[in-house]
């Protein structure tokens, strides 16, 4: 019976502790003493392309209103970006400072960093952010906003903690290409906008837009109004038909209806760019620090043109050969006046160095019966048509170099002909281009098999482009010959914004690693890192395709 009262008391008395250190600790939290601690936060990133290195510190900084950012007004795109992000994030934006503030964020530039490398330093009161240049300071905030997904966030106390860590960074490649073919099917002035601020986020420097095909014409050129006004549209093709059957199962592949309308009672597709449009993107673009470098196919996948302009063709008529459209025919002096005409005006709305002249798939059967071609080789003794599509690429190149400007060509040129200064896309890998290799031409390498985004979306498509090795593919054919890597997206089959996101994402996430950090990549620390992209692109509206390995 003692016993029993005594463990009654002693059960009281430690009730009465609990509740006294209970109410002590709420009293303290109700007037500013302190919370509870929250567990360390993690020595981890999810950067998307993988940096050369990060070691973290022990340090934490906190973000708050009481941070300043401190930057040249060239940075000003930067600290654009870096404030929508932090206000996404906890709903505040941070206000301009000075060097003398307690808690800053500063953009600088140090000559000395070498080419396209960065530092991200972060301390307790400070995050420095270095760059080589003003284009290498904004690839580095791009680091930094996604620095900041990783970090811990208080929408309430509108703080975000990260970290300490000390970033360094640099690009692999020079060239960090996409492409988008905007004449099979049309993407909009503001959609390329959308494109280009994923591709910026991503450490893309170049947009190549492949603006002319057989299925369109979408770039204005004055001389020649009828480009527009007939090259523009057509009669629904096969892959129309394809897509509108997809869609019956697949909603993704609904033609965009902004751009079909009739013509004689029949349905057409139509649609081109203003050069007001052509000027806004490629000045966005600029912004983002990406060249836009415009790409008119020729002589070959022009049946657009040819259309509106038949005397451009060798017989007269837009037509086809056995597997290619006729081409315009260099042998006319008309012809090649057409020719540099549309280079004059792709150079009034592109500044880019290079121009992209196309020169694939030339089907030259038109050529070789054409009496005005026949009587083109006597004058220039020529042995054979493909002699005249070398002549043509060398009057392009004459020209362009005569403007300041460079000429690059889908590796096919190379067959008939050119000089080592023209850029080779390269993009049939199932060839090796030895005449170009053994001219000593550089290289832009988008090869088929690997970095055409318009092929099937799979996980396969995913990782065989993140882990391409072109040593294991070609030996050492291309060593040092390599300026960078190109994506490309032909949308014979992609007629619409949503089944455009579900071919190119994150397959470009995959590709701007691979071009960025080549030789640094890991498959698993990319699968990773990209999880936490994935909540991201949801923010912002992508309709990816979700990746088998992520679910």
């Amino acid at each position: 019976m003692v016993v029993n009262q005594m463990n009654r008391k002693v059960a009281v008395a430690l009730l009465l502790m609990f509740f006294l250190q209970t109410s002590c600790k709420k009293a303290s939290n109700a007037q500013g003493g302190g919370s509870e601690t929250l567990p360390s936060l993690t020595a981890i990133h999810s950067i998307i392309p993988l940096p050369q290195s990060a070691v973290f510190t022990d340090d934490v900084f906190v973000l708050d209103n009481s941070v300043k950012i401190v930057a040249d007004s060239k940075h000003a795109a930067a600290v654009e970006l870096l404030n929508a992000e932090i206000n996404k994030l906890v709903g505040i934006t941070l206000g301009t400072g000075s060097a003398a503030d307690t808690k800053t964020i500063t953009l600088t530039e140090n000559s000395s960093l070498n080419s396209f490398s960065s530092e991200i330093n972060i301390t307790k009161s400070k995050v420095a952010i270095t760059g080589k240049d003003a284009a290498s300071v904004f690839h580095a905030i791009q680091s930094f906003r996604q620095y900041l997904w990783d970090a811990r966030h208080d929408k309430s106390a509108k703080t975000i903690q990260m970290k300490g860590v000390l970033i360094q960074d640099k690009a692999v490649y020079d060239w960090r290409v996409f492409q988008v073919d905007v004449a099979r099917n049309f993407y909009t002035k503001d959609y390329l906008k959308k494109l280009i601020d994923w591709m910026a986020l991503y450490k893309f420097n170049k947009l190549q837009l492949h603006l002319t095909d057989d299925q369109g014409w979408r770039i204005p050129i004055p001389k020649y109004p009828e480009l527009i006004a007939q090259g523009s549209w057509r009669v629904f093709n096969k892959y129309d038909l394809e897509n509108i059957e997809r869609a019956k199962s697949n909603p993704i592949y609904t033609i965009d209806n902004r751009f079909v309308t009739t013509k004689d009672g029949e349905k057409i597709y139509k649609a081109s760019y203003t050069k007001a449009e052509l000027q806004e993107i490629v000045a966005y673009a600029t912004k983002n620090y990406i060249e836009v470098i415009p790409e008119v196919d020729m002589p070959g996948h022009m049946f657009a043109a040819i259309k509106a302009y038949p005397w451009l063709s060798a017989t007269g008529t837009a037509g086809w050969g056995t597997e290619f459209s006729y081409p315009i025919c260099p042998c006319k002096p008309t012809v090649k006046q057409f020719a540099l005409d549309v280079l004059d005006e792709l150079m009034a709305i592109f500044p880019s160095q290079y121009i992209h002249i196309g020169n694939d798939e030339v089907d030259k059967t038109t050529w070789q019966s054409s009496t005005i071609c026949q009587q083109y080789m006597v004058d220039n003794n020529l042995s054979s048509v493909s002699q005249i599509q070398r002549n043509f690429i060398s009057d392009l190149q004459t020209y362009l170099t005569s403007k300041g400007r460079k000429a690059i060509a889908w590796d096919d040129a190379a067959e008939v002909g050119v000089n080592a200064d023209i850029v080779i896309n390269y993009w049939r890998d199932w060839i090796t281009p030895n005449s170009a290799l053994a001219n000593g031409n550089r290289f832009v390498m988008t090869p088929w098999t690997w970095f055409y985004l318009s092929s099937s979306s799979t996980d396969e498509s995913i990782t065989t482009l993140y882990n391409f090795s072109p040593n294991d593919r070609f030996g050492t054919a291309f060593n040092n010959k390599i300026d960078g890597y190109q994506a490309s997206v032909f949308t014979e089959n992609i007629p619409s914004e949503a089944a455009f996101e579900y071919f190119v994402y994150p397959r470009l996430q995959a590709f701007a690693e691979f071009t960025w950090s080549n030789n640094r990549r890991d498959l698993n620390s990319f699968t990773r890192r990209l999880k936490t992209h994935i909540p991201i692109m949801d923010r912002e509206g992508i309709r990816y395709r979700m990746p088998g390995f992520l679910k």
